[in-house]
């Protein structure tokens, strides 16, 4: 048995898809984002849960892409990051759709590659800029052997609601959608999970759904009805009594305030649990909230319990659905669910709740 593990549950992973599709009109296409492993949550599994679901497919490079189709996925497959001389024969190998950012992807595509194009239209990363469509027109007809299925761009910062920069992206969009008016059968899309929830003008013909499949979107815009997929288990490898005065963990940080138990759980920074966590998260266990105390170190944490005892082995929630969550986590180190998420190691194993199985 792993010393911590992660429980999946694909049931509420199902519902989450369905409750933002329930913000759509009828006939909005939609794309499951699952790169970097599904945020975490493994893209394999979740992959095939969606596909009956989803329309579409997003993945950051070949290698995710290829994964998911040698696993039976057969669903359309869009790969976010630019296409390189040494990965473009993939495409067609695969059915993969690329995604042409910068004008030389015209160039080096191989020859029945089905393509999206991305203007930048204020992000600032990937794109083509948007005042160039003439020449992407010219591109288009000039490499008919290509298939032109789509035209994207990327939200900088739709988690506000009412932010004047996405509102500019999306008045620069739909005048780039003028510009392809001509190609009707083409998808056009813009919107993440925030866009999804707070722009419903920029649903356009296919929305992509993100950290909304999972259970989060934005502390500025919660919508309640999405719950966390994944909750992180371990274990009390060790309970014991301290002493007032007492220090705990590397450098002698944390002194105990009062007698109490210490317990002792077998996760660390090496299993993705974040360093500077330390004194500021807490763990549950049957059903109270204890923090951690002392430095996070490679292999286990440290929790106070007061006077509170439990044996070995009793469950431990680090990362749950309500009082820590990866929102909550985020907040208390200043970053995002995303990287809590997407920081979860290899070696914490995944199991699946599903009640289709």
């Amino acid at each position: 048995m792993p010393s911590s593990y992660a429980e999946i549950n694909l049931d509420v992973l199902l519902q989450n898809f369905l409750r933002l599709q329930s913000y759509l009109k009828p006939g909005t296409k939609q794309m499951s984002v699952i790169k970097a492993d599904a945020y975490g949550h493994g893209a394999v599994r979740v992959a095939h849960v969606l596909e009956s679901y989803t329309d579409w497919f997003a993945v950051v490079n070949v290698d995710e892409a290829i994964e998911l189709r040698e696993s039976g996925i057969i669903k359309d497959i869009l790969v976010f990051g630019p296409p390189t001389k040494t990965t473009v024969s993939a495409y067609p190998e695969y059915n993969l759709t690329a995604v042409i950012s910068h004008m030389d992807h015209f160039e080096i595509l191989k020859e029945e590659t089905a393509y999206h194009v991305e203007f930048d239209t204020g992000m600032g990363r990937l794109g083509i800029d948007c005042n160039s469509c003439d020449e992407v027109r010219t591109k288009i007809s000039q490499h008919e052997e290509l298939y032109l299925k789509g035209v994207m761009t990327h939200f900088a910062s739709a988690d506000i609601p009412g932010d004047p920069k996405t509102a500019e992206q999306i008045k620069i969009f739909d005048q780039i959608r003028e510009e392809f008016a001509y190609l009707p059968d083409i998808l056009l899309h813009a919107a993440n999970t925030a866009g999804i929830l707070c722009y419903p003008e920029s649903h356009y013909d296919m929305v992509r759904h993100g950290l909304g499949l999972y259970g989060y979107d934005s502390k500025l815009i919660a919508d309640s009805k999405l719950k966390p997929v994944l909750q992180w288990k371990s274990c009390l490898v060790q309970c014991k009594w301290i002493q007032k005065g007492s220090t705990v963990s590397y450098g002698a940080q944390w002194t105990a305030p009062e007698n109490g138990f210490l317990g002792v759980v077998p996760v660390g920074y090496a299993d993705g649990f974040k360093r500077n966590l330390g004194g500021k998260a807490k763990v549950s266990i049957n059903g109270n909230y204890y923090p951690i105390v002392g430095r996070v170190t490679m292999d286990f944490i440290m929790v106070f319990l007061g006077d509170q005892y439990y044996d070995v082995g009793t469950d431990v929630i680090i990362l749950g659905t309500n009082g820590n969550n990866a929102d909550v986590m985020a907040q208390q180190i200043d970053t995002i669910p995303y990287e809590i998420l997407c920081g979860l190691h290899n070696r914490v194993k995944r199991f699946y709740l599903s009640t289709q199985d």
